[in-house]
């Protein structure tokens, strides 16, 4: 046996196609044969660090790899075709290769853009907090208005909307809640946080209107009513006044009008809510229409009434509250004890 040549091969991996079919003297009519000496080893192919297995196997002619383009072809994705009538191989893309590739480019595309306007919508945002901080920068009336709007239109889980009237002399500020939706979170809010939720307001204007006169307002958008009025004194400090009336009281007629708008519809089941009694006692009669108490579950109805309750005690802290939860077929009677929890027996 010869010994191999200790000098190191330079391998040129070259493709060839091996074709299964039978080599007639007709297809090859116009060629030349030439004897060649081949050396086969245990030549091993991978592909991304993944060993591929190939029949017929590699082999080395004058130091150059030869691979059947066949098995090449699957690594690559291609599609191979021999023609042997013009000794002519085709190497074309597979049908989907290219649509693959297009939608996940799609993809791609469509993450960017995404991002684009997020950091675009970022950029806005910057630059309006940037307009209030310059001395240099001015808002105009509107844009300072849909600023304050982005910034404070939501506090303490209510919303508000803030205008604004007048010049860059005197400012009329303007701001309105509606009572009949947030009437228990308004009357939850302490005066310290009223003034500081104003103050802030007032200090942005201040920002992009140095010299403006402010003045304002909170009023009640559902009844039309002022709650807090507010002003700059001559020393340029902020005084809040909050009239005697700004925490709103609800009648027992009112306040079921604001539970059926509010509490009318839980877990799928709808209820239309009846209040009677006085500030001392106060009966609840929640009504769901046919059987439909049958689709919640006990402690659903529990923590249904539950809110209920901490409605009407914030309204009437004094007051024993009981009555009937009931449908078409079925009737609970229900009362709270000094803590809130609730007794229910099927009646």
């Amino acid at each position: 046996m010869k010994a191999r040549p200790k000098k190191r091969m330079a391998v040129i991996i070259t493709t060839v196609l091996v074709l299964s079919l039978s080599l007639t003297s007709v297809a090859f009519a116009e060629g030349t044969y030439k004897n060649l000496r081949a050396w086969f080893g245990d030549i091993k192919i991978f592909s991304n660090n993944q060993q591929i297995q190939i029949d017929p196997k590699p082999f080395m002619v004058d130091n150059t790899t030869y691979v059947p383009l066949r098995a090449l072809s699957n690594i690559f994705n291609k599609n191979i075709n021999w023609d042997g009538t013009n000794l002519r191989i085709d190497i074309t893309d597979k049908p989907d290769q290219n649509t693959a590739y297009m939608t996940y480019l799609s993809q791609q595309l469509a993450e960017r853009q995404t991002k684009i306007k997020e950091l675009e919508a970022k950029v806005a945002q910057l630059e309006a907090e940037l307009a209030i901080t310059n001395k240099g920068s001015k808002y105009t009336l509107r844009q300072l208005e849909d600023y304050l709007n982005d910034e404070y239109g939501t506090y303490e889980k209510i919303s508000f909307d803030i205008e604004l009237y007048g010049d860059k002399d005197d400012i009329e500020v303007e701001i309105y809640v509606d009572l009949d939706d947030y009437y228990s979170r308004w009357n939850s809010l302490t005066s310290t946080k009223i003034k500081s939720f104003i103050e802030d307001i007032v200090d942005d204007i201040l920002s992009n209107y140095k010299n403006a006169d402010v003045t304002g307002f909170i009023e009640d958008s559902y009844n039309d009513k002022e709650l807090v009025e507010f002003y700059l004194n001559t020393k340029g400090k902020l005084v809040v006044n909050a009239n005697a009336s700004s925490k709103q009281t609800y009648d027992i007629d009112d306040l079921e009008d604001y539970l059926n708008k509010n509490y009318d519809y839980y877990e799928g089941v709808y209820f239309d809510i009846a209040l009677s009694g006085s500030k001392s006692q106060i009966r609840v009669y929640a009504t769901a229409g046919r059987d439909y108490l049958d689709d919640l579950y006990t402690s659903e109805i529990k923590s249904y009434l539950k809110e209920l309750y901490s409605e009407i005690s914030y309204e009437y802290p004094d007051a024993d509250i009981y009555g009937y939860i009931e449908d078409t077929y079925s009737s609970y009677y229900f009362e709270f004890d000094s803590r809130g929890n609730v007794y229910l027996e099927l009646q």
